[in-house]
């Protein structure tokens, strides 16, 4: 089943735009293996996080933020990994999020801000000792980071 066949979710039309602009279009695939991750980490992901990267891995959207700033996010898990300082964060925001476990899919905010998404598809934030709940699915995140919605704290 293709993308275009699956999609229920709408973006609004600016950030549709920013996914165009970005190289998305609804029929988009993209094979993990592009996103130079190795195969056995792959294999242990969710479906909904397979699914999401498919469609969304590798993209890189710059928006505009409320105070007339540039920012930007990307699905670059590879470039992720590359970047972030991993050794305590995702294990300590799954508890803190109630999750088993999270899945690294991108960052936002000029890099700042590690995206994470948890089985179920819910999508986090974290940085340093925040973290946030970003959206229910990932496209719904997409939609609240590039409008620069607020998000919801996780003590």
């Amino acid at each position: 089943m293709d993308n275009s066949t699956r999609r229920s979710f709408m973006f609004s039309a600016d950030v549709q735009h920013l996914l165009v602009e970005a190289g998305w279009h609804q029929s988009r695939t993209v094979g993990l293996g592009q996103n130079q991750l190795p195969t056995p980490l792959i294999a242990g992901w969710p479906p909904v996080v397979q699914a999401f990267l498919t469609e969304f891995g590798g993209l890189m959207l710059y928006f505009i933020r409320r105070d007339d700033s540039i920012a930007y996010l990307h699905f670059d898990v590879a470039r992720t990994y590359q970047n972030a300082v991993l050794d305590y964060a995702v294990a300590d925001y799954a508890v803190r999020a109630g999750e088993l476990a999270l899945y690294i899919i991108g960052q936002a905010y000029t890099e700042n801000l590690l995206l994470l998404m948890g089985a179920s598809g819910q999508v986090y934030g974290g940085y340093e000792d925040c973290l946030y709940a970003i959206a229910g699915n990932g496209e719904s995140a997409i939609e609240a980071i590039c409008l620069d919605l607020p998000f919801r704290e996780i003590p």
